[in-house]
């Protein structure tokens, strides 16, 4: 189940320097499944690693996880 709509009010709310996730898929079944697609750019606090660091990560997460909420509950 494609979710944009959710996906872009998530995603709204923060910078856009920080709007990681550019798409996600849920599923239902047995399992409860979440996939998302993200595309990090260079980020506004630091010099460019050429790497993720924690931060990101957890923006990431944090943004899928919200998706996943918002279309369970």
């Amino acid at each position: 189940m494609e979710i944009s709509k959710i996906v872009d009010d998530v995603v709204g709310i923060y910078k856009p320097g920080y709007r990681y996730l550019k798409s996600a898929k849920i599923s239902f079944g047995k399992k409860f499944v979440c996939n998302g697609e993200f595309k990090l750019g260079i980020t506004e606090y630091m010099e460019d690693l050429g790497h993720m660091t924690d931060v990101e990560a957890q923006l990431c997460l944090n943004q899928i996880c919200y998706v996943f909420l918002l279309k369970r509950f």
